[in-house]
Parts: C-alpha cells; sequence; structure tokens
C-alpha cells in the first residue's frame, strides 16, 4: 500500500498533520508530503481531510 497525495486538491492546510499518530506528515511547497518509512497506513489522514486530496492504494 502507498499513501498517495493528490496535488491538484491538497492545499496544504495542514489538517492532516494532527491527525497523524506517526508524525509521518509534512507541508512543503504548500502541499502535504507523507515519510513513507514512518507512515503505516492507517487512514487517519484520509479522514481528517476535507478535499479528498489523499488516498490509500
Amino acid at each position: 500500500m502507498k499513501v498517495i497525495i493528490n496535488k491538484e486538491n491538497c492545499i496544504g492546510c495542514g489538517a492532516c498533520i494532527k491527525y497523524c499518530p506517526m508524525e509521518a506528515i509534512q507541508i512543503l511547497a504548500k502541499v502535504a508530503k507523507i515519510n513513507e518509512k514512518k507512515c503505516i497506513k492507517c487512514k487517519a489522514c484520509v479522514t481528517a481531510c476535507m478535499l479528498d486530496a489523499i488516498e490509500v492504494k
């Protein structure tokens, strides 16, 4: 599985950051970036994103 950020939908609001239990998300150039080494694919960020900019495949 991989976490995908839709760069067209992501506005870099940071809502996903506070829901990530592993602190695996940061905002770079106004877009969320996932640290795949820290991410446990719990999908908390997917639920937190109101713009449907994050998905797990």
